[in-house]
């Protein structure tokens, strides 16, 4: 928890740069207690945390329930109270400082978030890609070029989506909303399972074949990329990355 409230608490009065912290020599241990952070001011995105726990609140709640006192302890205590850095302690919140990867506290986090997929129920027009629930694990499952191919019955399909790069990055990122086009609340596919097959990152094999430079590589890259290339090429890539996430319609999250 005091590592969420460490990056939220950052302030925009320092740079942040490497080692912004680091003051007294490489640190010795993987967390160290910082009971008084170095960043002053409140936070500068209070709003989007209290907008995110709704999110979360509506869309899974047993996830919510799980982390209930830490989202209460941030939002409804400290925030409230004035997001004070210097104060979180009585709240019961610690932020801890990171040794990081080559002792000097430079940390790298992986972010993610949840995209909304057209889709519809039926396969029509433009919406010819499926999105599939997780099957019953019975062995090794098909890999992602055998699953496009149609190894996978209809009856495991929960929706059809319009865009196959969408399909993809709704997987790598583990769930999604499906707005099915109809004025219905959206729908919430959360992570059921993966397929069993060995990860292999799409973002290095473009790099590896020229497409995309190392430092221009992000989720967006690979979006142009797709948009730029047919339809085959795009599968092509795709089906580089054998591994395929499944997925489970759980909620509906009112609009």
């Amino acid at each position: 928890m005091g590592t969420v409230v460490a990056m939220l608490a950052a302030c925009s009065s320092k740079p942040t740069d490497r080692g912004q912290q680091y003051k007294d020599g490489k640190f010795t241990q993987p967390f160290s207690l910082v009971n008084q952070p170095d960043a002053v001011g409140a936070p500068i995105n209070a709003g989007d945390f209290a907008e995110q726990i709704n999110h979360i609140r509506n869309s899974s709640p047993r996830l919510y329930g799980n982390q209930s006192n830490v989202y209460n302890a941030v939002l409804q205590e400290w925030l409230r109270a004035g997001g004070d850095t210097r104060n979180m302690r009585q709240f019961g919140i610690d932020a801890w400082q990171m040794e990081g990867v080559d002792n000097y506290g430079n940390v790298q986090f992986t972010g993610y978030y949840t995209p909304v997929i057209q889709a519809r129920h039926t396969r029509q027009g433009e919406f010819q890609y499926p999105i599939y629930r997780m099957p019953p694990k019975r062995g090794r499952l098909p890999s992602r070029a055998e699953i496009y191919a149609g190894a996978l019955s209809d009856k495991y399909i929960l929706a059809y989506s319009n865009s196959l790069m969408d399909n993809f990055i709704m997987d790598v990122q583990g769930s999604g909303y499906i707005d099915f086009g109809d004025g219905s609340p959206l729908n919430f596919f959360s992570y059921a399972g993966k397929n069993g097959h060995a990860y292999r990152s799409i973002g290095k094999v473009l790099i590896d074949r020229g497409e995309v430079k190392k430092e221009d590589m992000s989720m967006q890259a690979i979006r142009h990329w797709g948009e730029t290339h047919s339809e085959a090429e795009v599968r092509e890539l795709l089906e580089q990355r054998t591994r395929l996430s499944s997925s489970l319609n759980r909620n509906l999250l009112h609009r």
